[in-house]
């Protein structure tokens, strides 16, 4: 963080990222955006008070479920509910579902979930939390979790593929680079300043393919399963 401050670099909010893909905002050469997934404690402990030291701006895409019960995860603490009010001038909180960040038989939980729990599983994170940006658990998604991203007026998804974001790149297919302890600071340097090369970039895809309903299709199924649960 202190690199990036010294040299200049700008964090880009949710919105002025939306802005840049839709045409309407052109960000400084020198931009990033700092995401952060699951929503732990330490994100508050550790990470704040250096962006705040800073004055950046970074997202936390929150396990909704882990907001409002006493949960740990391999000894790790989760942020409550009243953190995502407390810390917002760092911090925007976006979605990572609200109780699909899990496997099943060794496999991502969200594309194999049937359509109707993966609608609740909207709902009742978007009570929590009313953002319009998501991001995929494990990076797993296929045609269907984008058609109910846009169903429930997502504007931004966030995956674990390796990649720059530019003008072109599909809203809902947003590539990371994963900054851990295991990057070094040079490869960190490289990636910032839009240095690292394709030799180093993995390319394959966690999207899962398979047939899919259209979206006036879907939406009349959305609408039938709601009325039907609700019922």
């Amino acid at each position: 963080m202190e690199y990036l401050y010294k040299n200049n670099f700008k964090t880009l909010t949710m919105e002025e990222l939306y802005e840049f893909l839709k045409g309407e905002y052109n960000p400084p050469k020198k931009s990033v955006v700092i995401t952060m997934d699951d929503g732990y404690k330490n994100n508050i402990t550790l990470a704040y008070p250096i962006l705040k030291k800073y004055r950046f701006r970074s997202c936390i895409f929150v396990i909704g479920k882990f907001l409002i019960s006493k949960n740990y995860s391999n000894e790790f603490e989760y942020l409550s509910f009243e953190d995502t009010f407390k810390y917002n001038d760092v911090f925007e909180f976006g979605s990572h579902t609200y109780d699909m960040h899990r496997l099943l038989n060794g496999i991502p939980l969200l594309p194999q979930a049937n359509m109707l729990d993966i609608i609740f599983d909207f709902v009742n994170n978007q009570r929590l939390i009313n953002s319009p940006y998501f991001a995929y658990p494990f990076g797993a998604y296929d045609e269907r979790i984008i058609e109910v991203l846009k169903f429930f007026n997502y504007k931004l998804a966030f995956t674990t593929k390796k990649g720059y974001v530019t003008s072109s790149t599909d809203p809902y297919e947003i590539p990371r680079f994963t900054i851990s302890q295991k990057t070094t600071f040079d490869q960190f340097i490289k990636i910032v300043n839009g240095e690292y090369f394709d030799i180093y970039v993995h390319k394959s895809s966690n999207k899962i393919r398979k047939s899919y309903q259209p979206a006036k299709s879907f939406d009349e199924k959305l609408q039938y399963n709601l009325v039907q649960r609700r019922g």
